[in-house]
């Protein structure tokens, strides 16, 4: 009788621990938040103010208040759940005041708790007539999973006219890995430059050429008066092999033009063919495609074959020749649904337009990612100018395509971005989502 009772005791107590491990890791692997970039039509609500669009060409619609306005919320976000952590929450800010004014307060919730609060001090800000903001930062600092959480900014009714942008959230345990990608890097040459102006990944475009039945790849993009002939290939990509050794490169971007009269399977199997023979590995790798060959290209690289082996698992971005017809979520939705992991954005030269039209676009990409669907990295091209580099890394991207990696080093290491970003290295892995 004894033993029975204490056999039952002991099967209790085991049925206990095991719920109690089942609850801690449910609890522990919360769902990945909705939304991590809020815009002020999109993710946001609003109880005092109204919606700017007088801001030109370089900045998205805002929202703002005048300056009799009672004191209220400007703005709150939309609800997300969140694991434990450490996160810093970024809004954009613009007004005219000298430093040091108090203009309100950022606040965090999770229900009716507030959970962390700092006053928005006025400082000034670079770019204050080209597309900039103050970049007020929040941290946030959860012990343990949270729900219903809001971000706010309170205004204080100071007698002064303010405007606000984008909110976005970021983890910050550890830095968000970051991809400063050289453009057009045509010839060895190029890449040397780019390596030398802090770039840590290097972009370039591919013709295929068919010569007696075989497939040679020309460095090339269009409009170009230096560039890589297909008899120097191997050269080019010797040279970008010397510079992964010296782990000065974290990712490389292949362009892959089409070329209708080359399957584009012949095509993907003699490209990975060559990047083995020349010993860059597949997960420092990532190949742009057209949306109509993306999936074919993701078939044959990374399709385990009867042995279980797969060619090169290197990244892929599928990438739409004609934004016509699209909006930012079916946009993504599209490109998602092909298998892509590494996804960029940019005005098209189909349909060229200013860069805030795109940041909806930038959003709707920031936020797919977090919530953990196929892709893991997201990244914007081609920018210059260092107001469109903060711009773009307020909305949490990966990665900038630039002509200037020297300029997009310089922003990345100003207040508050090195709080939020760090240099990517190849210890990075392209295919994780930093954060979520």
């Amino acid at each position: 009788m004894e033993r029975r009772k204490s056999c039952s005791i002991f099967v209790l107590c085991c049925l206990v621990l095991f719920i109690s491990a089942i609850t801690c890791c449910a609890e522990e692997k919360m769902t990945s938040p909705t939304m991590t970039t809020w815009m002020p039509e999109i993710g946001q609500s609003h109880h005092i103010g109204y919606l700017s669009t007088h801001g030109g060409l370089n900045w998205i619609p805002t929202w703002t208040v005048e300056k009799d306005q009672a004191p209220g919320t400007m703005l709150e976000t939309y609800p997300i759940d969140l694991a434990k952590g450490r996160y810093a929450v970024l809004f954009q800010v613009w007004h005219k005041e000298y430093d040091g004014v108090r203009l309100g307060e950022l606040r965090a919730w999770s229900g009716a708790e507030l959970i962390a609060s700092s006053p928005l001090i006025s400082r000034e800000f670079p770019s204050y007539r080209d597309g900039g903001f103050q970049r007020a930062i929040l941290e946030v600092d959860l012990a343990g999973p949270a729900s219903d959480v809001r971000f706010e900014l309170y205004y204080d009714g100071v007698n002064t006219s303010i405007w606000t942008g984008t909110v976005n959230l970021s983890a910050i345990e550890t830095r968000r890995p970051f991809y400063n990608i050289a453009h057009r890097c045509s010839t060895v040459d190029k890449v040397n430059r780019m390596v030398d102006k802090n770039a840590n990944a290097i972009e370039f475009d591919l013709t295929p050429v068919e010569e007696d039945g075989i497939i040679g790849f020309k460095v090339y993009h269009s409009g170009d008066i230096f560039f890589t002939p297909a008899s120097r290939f191997d050269d080019f990509l010797q040279n970008l092999k010397a510079h992964i050794d010296k782990r000065n490169i974290a990712l490389i971007e292949l362009d892959c033009k089409q070329d209708k009269d080359i399957d584009p399977a012949d095509y993907a199997r003699a490209l990975a063919q060559r990047l083995m023979d020349a010993g860059i590995p597949a997960r420092l790798a990532v190949f742009s495609v057209p949306r109509a060959q993306a999936a074919i290209f993701n078939d044959v690289l990374k399709k385990e074959d009867a042995d279980g082996h797969i060619l090169y698992n290197a990244g892929i971005d599928s990438y739409l020749q004609d934004y016509s017809g699209l909006t930012a979520d079916t946009w993504a939705e599209k490109v998602e649904a092909i298998g892509s992991t590494f996804i960029g954005v940019g005005a098209s030269s189909v349909h060229p337009s200013s860069m805030p039209s795109w940041m909806s676009w930038v959003q709707a990409m920031t936020n797919m990612r977090d919530a953990n669907g196929n892709f893991k990295k997201s990244y914007y091209w081609t920018l210059n100018r260092k107001a469109s580099m903060r711009s773009c890394l307020d909305y949490g991207v990966d990665g900038v395509i630039t002509n200037f990696p020297d300029r997009m080093d310089e922003v990345l290491n100003e207040e508050p971005y090195s709080l939020l970003f760090r240099r990517a290295t190849q210890d990075d892995s392209q295919f994780e989502v930093h954060g979520f």
